[in-house]
């Protein structure tokens, strides 16, 4: 009966849509901080399609480092693909280092968001990655990220949690726009 008893919890955890698959994932993205398999096919498939179109190098952002443990997901998973791919892979994360800012909009859902949540240890993290991050407000860094002329802008992921910050760096496409590839994957959190 036991068996039993386990197959279906399994087939119920592995089966159902949602909700518990999520919660299963999620579970053990808390439990194991770098598991992220969305970053993870996410940056295969847009690596796959800009090889298909001639690409051997390619840029990825990440909206929203936090504590870095997307960006470390990112490191992990772009190792792996390079090698499979015969391409590199640039990252660049994005981050106020100081935590959200204060907002009282309510499309940034101020009953949830709090002024200086997900601060960073600047010092702690930069020992932690390879990876490029611009600190401070999207509005001013990405202008500071075009100024180096990254290469093919392939895949964003957005964290930013406030949809104000979102728009910000959505409204500044005119400029980013043109350092990307034809199709540009994205990941929305929050």
């Amino acid at each position: 009966m036991f068996t039993y008893n386990l197959k279906i919890f399994l087939l119920r955890l592995f089966g159902y849509e949602k909700p518990l698959r999520v919660a299963f994932l999620k579970l053990l993205s808390l439990k194991y901080k770098t598991f992220r398999p969305h970053y993870e096919t996410i940056l295969l498939e847009s690596s796959l399609e800009a090889k298909k179109l001639g690409y051997n190098e390619v840029s990825v952002l990440e909206l929203g480092v936090a504590g870095g443990n997307g960006i470390l997901s990112l490191e992990k998973y772009s190792k792996i693909i390079e090698k499979k791919l015969n391409i590199k892979i640039n990252i660049f994360g994005f981050d106020t280092g100081d935590g959200l800012p204060d907002s009282k909009r309510i499309e940034d859902v101020p009953f949830i968001w709090k002024k200086g949540q997900f601060k960073i240890d600047k010092e702690k993290l930069k020992k932690k990655i390879n990876s490029k991050i611009y600190f401070g407000d999207i509005k001013e860094t990405i202008e500071d990220f075009i100024k180096s002329n990254p290469k093919n802008i392939t895949a964003i992921f957005f964290d930013l949690d406030l949809y104000s910050s979102t728009k910000s760096f959505l409204n500044k496409i005119d400029i980013w726009g043109k350092f990307t590839t034809p199709r540009v994957y994205c990941y929305f959190d929050d």
